[in-house]
């Protein structure tokens, strides 16, 4: 479950032919460069740096023209977690690389994008190749008191 699931719904076009199938053609994202995660401090009590996960490969079939929907979110409790020990505003960021199968051996990247997944302090935000979802979400920052870091402090001291 995610806080913030923003659907992409991304088409592949052939710089040869806009009526080309792709149809059969396994793509898979990829992720080659580390995360950036300033959402994270060193000694973080309840966290380790966020990494982003690669979904499973896909194989486009005819009826989806071309077209695949991409996922992009974040968990309910990083949110919860981040704004308790008052990170808000913060965000995660990679670069992702999506590739296709061409001749069943080797994947060939098609396209790169900045994913941006955001924590406010009242709002989640996820953005992909330009688009941009962002929704008031759960409780605000500001509603947490500063005894819960007295008390993550208490349980590490």
């Amino acid at each position: 479950m995610f806080a913030l699931l923003c659907f992409v719904l991304a088409t592949l076009i052939s710089p040869f032919s806009h009526s080309f199938q792709f149809a059969g053609r396994r793509i898979q994202e990829t992720f080659p460069n580390p995360s950036t995660d300033n959402c994270y401090y060193p000694n973080n009590p309840l966290y380790l740096p966020w990494t982003a996960q690669a979904a499973p490969s896909h194989v486009l079939d005819t009826s989806q023209n071309n077209s695949y929907t991409d996922q992009i979110g974040i968990p309910p409790e990083y949110v919860a977690g981040y704004r308790r020990l008052r990170r808000a505003p913060c965000n995660f960021s990679v670069s992702q690389k999506m590739e296709i199968d061409c001749n069943g051996d080797s994947r060939v990247i098609f396209k790169t994008n900045a994913l941006i997944i955001g924590i406010g302090k009242t709002t989640v935000s996820s953005a992909r190749a330009g688009y941009t979802q962002t929704e008031t979400y759960g409780t605000p920052q500001d509603a947490y008191s500063g005894s819960f870091l007295g008390f993550i402090k208490s349980l590490l001291f």
